[in-house]
């Protein structure tokens, strides 16, 4: 009989180390990975319907040239206004859930029994109670608007506005059956917290988790 799939949340706020996070587990452990960042930006490519809706929404000014919505642009606009924020959210979050659920099916099928789901927006998205367990990356505001200005090139000011459209670290921590890693530090750091905690879920038997390569 197969083994049943686990299923690993992880998330975290903007700036935090996620994608850098799931690309160590993915390359240490060989785990799977869900990323729910790269469904978005899937479904805002040129000819999907979701990519429709938004035009739709938010107007012909929103698209590049080539049909696919323009996400720096759309990012600039729903950062600063709640409800252009809840307009874009009412059409990709039904989709993304569908996306997540399709992917998990697909990796089940494929005999993984291991899988990250890499969800900026896990709480909001209704997916806490999908994972056991959730790896929860913390960062402070200070760090968030450094990396925010080297990586993405954007002023002080809208990096604090988009820190501050998100879910603030002190909610977060409230994620049923989370464990934190912070990641203030360097990547060192972050990569010898993650193995403590690959370590912790195993030692929690939760799953049988494979070894490091």
């Amino acid at each position: 009989m197969m083994a049943s799939m686990l299923h690993i949340g992880l998330t975290g706020g903007i700036a935090s180390g996620k994608t850098t996070a799931c690309a160590y587990l993915q390359k240490q452990y060989g785990v799977a990975v869900v990323d729910a960042d790269a469904i978005t930006h899937r479904l805002l490519q040129h000819g999907q319907p979701e990519c429709d809706q938004v035009l739709a929404a938010f107007g012909d000014a929103m698209a590049t040239a080539a049909g696919d919505v323009d996400r720096a642009k759309l990012g600039e606009l729903v950062f600063r206004d709640k409800a252009a924020r809840q307009r874009l959210e009412n059409i990709l979050h039904p989709a993304i859930l569908r996306e997540i659920q399709f992917e998990l099916g697909k990796l089940e099928a494929q005999g993984d029994t291991t899988v990250i789901v890499a969800a900026p927006l896990l709480l909001e998205l209704g997916l806490e109670d999908l994972f056991p367990l959730v790896i929860l990356l913390l960062v402070d505001t200070e760090m968030q608007k450094k990396r925010l200005l080297e990586q993405r090139k954007i002023s002080a000011k809208e990096a604090k506005r988009r820190i501050q459209a998100q879910m603030d670290n002190r909610t977060r921590q409230n994620i049923k059956n989370c464990i934190k890693v912070f990641n203030n530090g360097t990547l060192k750091e972050l990569y010898q917290r993650l193995d403590e905690v690959w370590q912790e879920i195993a030692n929690r038997r939760v799953a049988k988790l494979p070894n490091p390569r």
